[in-house]
């Protein structure tokens, strides 16, 4: 039997890219997942070949805290658990440190970071009640090694190793 066989997942991002590719994977292997993205086309060219109950999108703004507690809440309700949250929704930005302004720093650390704060937290509070979970934040090696022109991604992602190290231990 599949390990996410029946399993409970949310995957952020789930509209584009890896995102996508893994909620279409996770969908193969049995899952119910949560397909949350921005991108309201993205989420409607999601493909579930299996059972088309095991497939819930809805359209988030993950650097929105109340709506991302509110559709958490409804995955609980729904499901009663999240077994596994993958943060996979992210953005970068290119260019010179000295020619970015704050307004795009402020957007990707609102979205690669915040964004990973604002599911992590309901999530984990969850999976403490509910004794079990997994919560996978997907990072880049831009998180463990700088690259040049991308100075806010690699803060970012530098950040969201930081987080996940802490919570594991």
């Amino acid at each position: 039997m599949d390990i996410f066989a029946e399993k409970i997942c949310v995957v952020t991002g789930s509209g584009s890219g890896i995102g996508k590719a893994l909620t279409e994977l996770l969908l193969q292997r049995g899952a119910t997942v949560y397909a949350l993205d921005i991108n309201e086309e993205g989420l409607e060219s999601l493909n579930c070949e299996g059972d088309p109950n095991s497939l819930h999108k809805a359209r988030i703004d993950i650097t929105d805290d109340s709506a991302v507690t509110d559709q958490l809440s409804v995955v609980v309700q729904q499901s009663g658990a999240i077994d596994y949250l993958f943060n996979i929704a992210g953005i970068a930005m290119a260019g010179e440190a000295h020619d970015l302004s704050r307004e795009h720093w402020r957007k990707i650390i609102d979205v690669n970071l915040n964004g990973v704060i604002n599911t992590t937290v309901y999530t984990y509070q969850q999976m403490v009640r509910q004794g079990h979970g997994h919560i996978v934040n997907m990072a880049s090696v831009q998180g463990l090694v700088p690259v040049p022109l991308e100075a806010p991604y690699v803060t970012s992602k530098y950040a969201v190793v930081g987080l996940s190290q802490a919570l594991r231990v």
